[in-house]
């Protein structure tokens, strides 16, 4: 279990790709990183401003047939970030959308001024029906929960019993914006971690213009495993951008997120390594449980607690084995990394980035299990 207490992008993002500096009928074309367009040298493999990793794509010399030195393509990481318009939040509706709406709602003030006592009625009744069938669904979905496993439950002993020969490596991201003083106790948390340390790789988010959790992170002198990444100033400025980043430079098998409130078991990275060994291969996440760790600090944070203790033990169950779509949680979400980058990875221009990546997995086929940590 993970707990937490109570408590956007430049077009680089869109999924613009470096190529390599060649000539081309005479002339040289500066190369520039695919995420934050700084200029690159054609031999750099990863940015030195914000730290993705570059490529080379294949040059315009290449497409035209002109002589030039080899180029190989680009790696799939390239594609991050440049879903289709219509997966992405930056475009919110299609002209279609907006065109069918304004007709809509002109329709409905035209229908009031004709019959205002009828469109009352008609409003009422579609509101009650349409929350009559979400109760309806809930409490079918809260039936299956209380018949089904709570999740995949890896003992102690499996979780301890792997050796580091036989832990793959594991990237932790971890954004965080504007929180200085937590710094320290976030670094001794992720340290804390029971993963051999030469398999972990931990990117500390931090967005480049925020200096004073910059120089916090830097002062606690974090070990080799744990890099601050700065994440290069760019407009929205979100959390899944900032995840974009961290996954473009990531060398693990597995990629989880957490905040830099968490305080997840120290187990869960081992556990998630056996939980993926035992399910099938189109499980592309695993979702660990959340909860509060100041539960009883006032009647607000009991009830987060009490909701959060619902959604994870009493419904998403269900929705699991309902075979539904899952829209996880902001962290302690486990990903194979292979499956996270070919579906694009995070929206950065979605500030529900986890629940419409969830929808996305399940889109594109894939499943999503809970983990019992």
């Amino acid at each position: 279990m993970t707990v937490m207490g109570v408590a956007n992008t430049s077009e680089g993002a869109s999924g613009a790709t470096a190529s390599a500096t060649a000539p081309v009928n005479g002339a040289t074309h500066v190369a520039h990183c695919w995420f934050c367009r700084s200029a690159i040298g054609a031999a750099q493999e990863r940015c030195d401003r914000c730290g993705v990793r570059i490529g080379i794509t294949v040059g315009e010399a290449d497409l035209h047939g002109a002589a030039g030195p080899a180029a190989r393509p680009a790696p799939a990481v390239h594609q991050i970030g440049s879903l289709p318009p219509e997966l992405s939040a930056r475009t919110t509706l299609s002209r279609g959308q907006r065109r069918w709406l304004s007709t809509l709602g002109l329709a409905i003030v035209v229908a009031g001024v004709v019959a205002p006592v009828g469109v009352t009625i008609a409003g009422i009744t579609i509101v009650t029906v349409a929350y009559l069938a979400a109760l309806a669904y809930r409490a079918a979905i809260f039936a299956r929960s209380l018949s089904r496993p709570r999740g995949i439950a890896i003992s102690d002993e499996q979780a301890k019993a792997l050796t580091a020969d036989q832990l793959p490596v594991y990237t932790v991201l971890v954004p965080a914006y504007r929180e200085p003083s937590i710094m320290a106790r976030l670094i001794a948390s992720l340290s804390a971690m029971n993963y051999p340390h030469e398999k972990l790789d931990i990117k500390l988010l931090l967005e480049e213009d925020d200096l004073e959790t910059i120089q916090a992170a830097e002062a606690r002198n974090p070990p080799p495993y744990i890099e601050i990444v700065k994440v290069a100033h760019s407009m929205p400025k979100t959390k899944p951008k900032a995840c974009l980043v961290g996954l473009a430079a990531a060398r693990g098998e597995f990629v989880t997120i957490y905040d830099a409130e968490d305080r997840p078991d120290s187990l869960q990275l081992r556990r998630a390594v056996v939980a993926f060994s035992q399910v099938e291969a189109n499980v592309a996440c695993l979702q660990a449980r959340l909860s509060y760790h100041n539960a009883e600090q006032n009647l607000l944070t009991r009830w987060f607690t009490a909701e959060y203790a619902l959604w994870f033990s009493e419904l998403l169950p269900g929705l699991v084995d309902a075979q539904a779509p899952i829209p996880l949680g902001g962290t302690s979400n486990h990903f194979r990394r292979e499956i996270l980058e070919s579906v694009g990875g995070w929206d950065p221009w979605n500030v529900t980035e986890d629940a419409d990546l969830g929808i996305r997995l399940h889109r594109a086929g894939y499943r999503t299990r809970l983990l019992d940590s």
